[in-house]
């Protein structure tokens, strides 16, 4: 509730309240009719007066998540909404784009990498505008710079938090979870092993790949700048006492954690 009445005063004192911003930022709010994850959020934004956001409740959500989606990235030339779209977040709507957000949130972290990324100055393409068109209505073409190839993709991350006051599900989370930082581990040391790399630096030579490992997880992001090297020691030692947790099982894992130990 603060949050929206922070946005709503905001568009009052006649701030600027960009639309694609205050979508990513309000969108873990349930509403009843999914079409209100768009249309409830039209007063508060100073740039939703084009008659294509006019709501339309006969219009069915997946034809008004493509619309908007596509209106406010030709419009705005911006990519922001990228960031609540594609592999690794839930898919409501299996027949939507790939590039186009569904505004579902199974946990409330979901666009803490954004914030993240406005809080550290993160630029990857620098000042650069991005460059995009419509091949047709479903197909979004960005224009970029290939700087390297994937070899592998893991399995999505686990959605939800580690909280062992919730005793029905903490330990499930918590068990994805790990077994999840084992794939990627597994990952990084088949790549290594398969490119015949005995270094212990990653490629870049500026960490190794344990460094560049635990600061990918936390986008490099410290409370104020990037992150010091203590989180290294922070993720061996969190990792150190969840591995035994988890193998315990939920409900020892309860116990476990009530006795501080």
């Amino acid at each position: 509730l603060t949050q929206m009445m922070d946005a709503r005063t905001l568009k009052q004192n006649h701030h600027s309240a960009n639309f694609q911003r205050i979508l990513l930022s309000k969108y873990t709010f349930n509403a009843t009719n999914p079409r209100d994850k768009i249309f409830a959020l039209l007063g508060m934004a100073t740039d939703t007066e084009d008659s294509m956001l006019d709501p339309d409740y006969n219009t069915t959500v997946e034809a008004i998540y493509l619309k908007t989606a596509a209106y406010l990235l030709k419009r705005d030339n911006c990519i922001l909404l990228l960031h609540n779209a594609g592999v690794g977040l839930p898919m409501k709507y299996k027949d939507l784009p790939s590039w186009v957000p569904q505004w579902v949130s199974s946990f409330k972290e979901d666009h803490a990498v954004l914030g993240i990324m406005e809080k550290i100055g993160y630029r990857a393409a620098g000042g650069t505008i991005p460059s995009l068109y419509f091949k047709d209505e479903n197909t979004l073409v960005i224009k970029g710079i290939l700087t390297d190839t994937i070899e592998n993709i893991s399995s999505e991350r686990p959605f939800g938090n580690i909280d062992f006051s919730r005793r029905d599900s903490s330990g499930t989370f918590a068990r994805e979870f790990i077994n999840w930082l084992r794939e990627i581990d597994t990952m990084i040391e088949t790549h290594r092993s398969n490119r015949g790399d005995v270094s212990v630096l990653y490629p870049n030579r500026s960490y190794t790949w344990r460094e560049a490992y635990w600061r990918t997880l936390v986008a490099n992001n410290g409370i104020s700048g990037p992150a010091p090297a203590r989180y290294e020691d922070d993720f061996r030692m969190w990792r150190r006492i969840m591995e035994p947790v988890v193998a315990a099982g939920a409900a020892e894992a309860q116990v476990f954690v009530d006795q501080g130990q």
